[in-house]
């Protein structure tokens, strides 16, 4: 079975290019954007099973990546997983949207 692409959205180069190396070498099909504004011009067209973002993207009631993404229902073929330095910063997201604490990777 084919495993989703993965788009990866997230300005800082260094962490954009680790996360999607690391999921190549996983077996993903990876679509880095420097950017939201990228990031959904690429998931409009491509159409990824998952997105990777900054926990940022939740705040001051949510971008439109956020809001795109957040809402999951049975017939939706993508997930949100977004990235935040601390556990504190997934607390008061939607329970569709998944959080990692990214610190230390």
């Amino acid at each position: 079975m084919p495993r989703p692409a993965v788009l990866v959205v997230d300005p800082e180069a260094s962490r954009r290019k680790e996360l999607s190396h690391g999921l190549t070498e996983f077996g993903y099909e990876v679509i880095p954007a420097i950017d939201e504004r990228q990031g959904l011009r690429y998931a409009e067209t491509l159409g990824p099973g998952i997105v990777v973002a900054p926990a940022s993207v939740a705040s001051n009631g949510g971008s439109p990546l956020f809001q795109r993404f957040s809402s999951r229902t049975p017939e939706s073929e993508h997930m949100l997983l977004l990235l935040g330095e601390g556990e504190q910063d997934g607390r008061e997201l939607p329970e569709e949207v998944l959080f990692l604490s990214s610190r230390g990777l």
